[in-house]
């Protein structure tokens, strides 16, 4: 049980978020607070580990735990989709997103989300997240990170964590740009901000490792297969204690 839930952790940020949000990337602020939100109910036969107790989506806070479950997908989906309808008396919804099972539901001001993928007819595994109802969060234009982006980049998105007071942003984009262009744009410009380059890596694109005081940061540069000169670029920015 213990393999699978640590392999679990390849599904977390795939997909819950788009049914959460019900919107594009960038369309929430990034100045609320570290609240704490309610947990969703577990069933006997599920292991579960925290991902994130508190973290945010592009501003929304939200909470997010992985899990295991000695029963098969659907049995799982249809005990978390009685019970909601029993508890909150309100509709649920239902997607798939390739193997993926989503169920959600709103309840006040929070939306509940279970994901679950099968691992063999018997057993499953997922995960299970809430966050304030995107409709009661107070929308803005676009997303705010300090952490240096292109002004030319489409479609940023970030995530931030609070793991016991160890602050951290994820963040995510594409631009029209070469990988090789984009790391030289990146050694230069966190030079001038303070930042020493550790390590440069060419590993499934570039990899860039920076280190200013006690603030770490990895850029992934992975040059798109689409698109020419388009790369996606993955930044894990470690920002130190709160």
């Amino acid at each position: 049980m213990q393999s699978r839930l640590l392999g679990s952790r390849l599904l977390v940020f795939k997909l819950i978020f788009l049914l959460v949000l019900g919107g594009t990337p960038g369309a929430f602020a990034a100045a609320a607070k570290w609240i704490e939100l309610p947990e969703v109910k577990t069933f006997k036969g599920m292991e579960v580990a925290w991902v994130a107790k508190k973290m945010k989506y592009n501003g929304l806070p939200m909470s997010m735990q992985e899990f295991t479950a000695d029963m098969p997908a659907l049995e799982l989906l249809e005990r978390y989709e009685q019970y909601w309808k029993s508890k909150y008396d309100t509709e649920t919804v239902r997607s798939r997103n390739g193997d993926a099972y989503v169920l959600g539901v709103e309840q006040k001001d929070y939306y509940y989300t279970v994901q679950i993928v099968p691992i063999d007819k018997k057993t499953s595994m997922g995960n299970l997240s809430v966050s304030l109802s995107p409709d009661k969060f107070k929308r803005s234009k676009g997303v705010k990170t300090e952490f240096p982006v292109p002004s030319s980049a489409s479609q940023v998105s970030f995530i931030e964590s609070n793991d016991s007071g160890v602050i951290a942003e994820n963040i995510s984009y594409s631009v029209k740009r070469t990988s090789s262009n984009v790391a030289s744009w990146y050694e230069s410009r966190m030079g001038r901000q303070g930042w020493a380059l550790l390590r440069k890596t060419s590993e499934f694109g570039v990899q860039l490792y920076f280190q200013k005081n006690n603030q770490h940061a990895m850029v992934n540069i992975i040059e798109g297969k689409s698109f020419f000169n388009q790369s996606n670029v993955q930044v894990n920015w470690v920002k130190g204690n709160e």
